[in-house]
């Protein structure tokens, strides 16, 4: 085969430095919308540790399943992401106040994953969270030298990949700059770039918060007992408080109180799914085989704060696009409707549970001379709270019902309307219009 000469040939057209074309077109907006939306769904999470035995496939089912949770709702993981991180921020003052030292926000990450199990002789083995593991230390049952794991010892069971962040945060990065550019620069914008934006948002809450987070451990640690203690030993020495049915493990009685949210969605995904809709989430062994990765800790009133701010401009991201181009009216009216809807649910459920938590409890304290929550601690009562969050779950079902409706709509709708767009839609930036230049 002849290559043809490079030599210089007075007849053959030559150019120098030739600029991209200005355009861009359908497939080049999926391509890039999926790839953030992918990276945003999968390469940031941080799933809990699984099973013991678990196989490839297993994990790989697991890791899919919160991938559809994270596609249906990012504020959710990031709601569980912050939880998480305050609960291994909390962890280091705990353990630093009883008087053990060297323990690292990675040490509770660590434990907030289920990276312990705890196997009693009386008893199958279990998962552990931070707090159990505070308890066990702190009273004698554990040593503190077994939890206390060396940093390369973690860092040998994380997968993290420095490379595949790094990609992640300069295309997230990339991607925001690109859609603020096309609206300084009067360029339409497609519904699912901005959808991308609203992922995003999110993403970047959940990414710093799990920045110290061991990534993808497939194995656990056992844990032993000391002085041949059982889980009838520990249960009998913790009094009241230990003798009440559990929900998750015997040892639920050294957890944290959940989130408001936590409770109505452990209801909501533990007994309102299986029971109207044939679906459960949740595997129904006792003890847990795992900690889901969708528990929502209490937080603080500045994060909750915090957390209400990420999912109400998540919501208001999707209302950018209120006057935007639509194929046809009755499509813009849907997604203006859908997208309302999102924001009035976040409203709601923020007053509802707000009312069902705090104004309830206090006013009940009134009426009946008691403290609603010293008498849950007393008692051990974390799990129920109070009789009124299991009523309210019922009509929530519908509220929740028509929330991953609209959520499923703006996302279709996201695809549907590429088929008829404005033609700036298709032109790029022109970014020598951003830098300083002279005439």
């Amino acid at each position: 085969m002849l290559i043809p000469s490079n030599s210089r040939r007075a007849d053959v057209p030559t150019a120098g430095w030739t600029s991209s074309p200005n355009v861009r077109g359908t497939t080049d907006i999926l391509f890039s919308c999926f790839l953030t939306i992918f990276l945003c769904c999968w390469v940031t999470l941080c799933v809990n540790v699984p099973p013991p035995g678990s196989g490839f496939w297993d994990r790989l089912k697991r890791k899919i399943l919160v991938f559809f949770e994270t596609l249906s709702g990012p504020e959710f993981i990031f709601h569980t992401s912050l939880s998480q991180y305050l609960t291994a921020k909390k962890s280091v003052k705990e353990f630093e106040k009883v008087g053990f030292k060297n323990w690292t926000i990675k040490h509770g990450f660590f434990c907030c994953a289920g990276g312990f199990r705890l196997n009693p002789p009386d008893f199958v083995s279990f998962p552990l969270n931070m707090d159990q593991i505070h308890y066990l230390v702190c009273h004698g049952y554990i040593d503190y030298d077994k939890v206390h794991l060396d940093l390369e010892d973690i860092e040998d069971r994380n997968k993290f990949d420095s490379l595949s962040r790094i990609i992640t945060s300069v295309q997230l990065t990339w991607f925001l700059v690109n859609v603020i550019a096309r609206s300084v620069a009067g360029l339409s914008v497609t519904t699912l770039e901005l959808s991308t934006c609203g992922f995003i948002f999110c993403t970047l809450g959940s990414y710093l918060a799990w920045r110290h987070k061991p990534q993808d451990v497939t194995r656990s640690v056992e844990l032993v007992l000391k002085n041949n203690k059982t889980m009838a030993d520990i249960l009998t020495e913790a009094g009241p408080i230990a003798a009440l049915p559990y929900e998750y493990t015997p040892m639920d009685f050294a957890r944290s109180e959940p989130h408001w949210f936590g409770v109505l969605w452990g209801h909501f995904m533990n007994r309102m799914m299986p029971k109207f809709l044939g679906i459960r989430l949740h595997p129904r062994t006792r003890p847990v085989d795992k900690i889901w990765d969708d528990e929502f800790g209490k937080l603080p009133p500045k994060y909750n704060a915090l957390l209400a701010f990420v999912q109400f401009g998540f919501a208001t991201i999707h209302m950018a696009a209120w006057n935007s181009h639509f194929p046809t009216k009755v499509e813009q009216f849907l997604w203006r409707l859908s997208t309302l809807y999102v924001l009035s649910a976040v409203m709601a459920t923020w007053i509802v549970l707000s009312v069902t938590f705090e104004v309830w409890p206090r006013v009940k304290q009134r009426f009946e001379g008691k403290n609603p929550e010293k008498q849950r601690r007393k008692k051990g009562r974390w799990r129920t709270i109070a009789p009124l969050p299991t009523r309210t779950s019922y009509p929530a079902i519908p509220i929740a019902l028509i929330y991953f409706a609209a959520r499923s709509y703006i996302l279709v709708e996201d695809i549907v309307n590429l088929r008829s767009l404005p033609q700036s839609t298709y032109v790029t930036v022109d970014w020598n219009t951003f830098l300083p230049h002279f005439s």
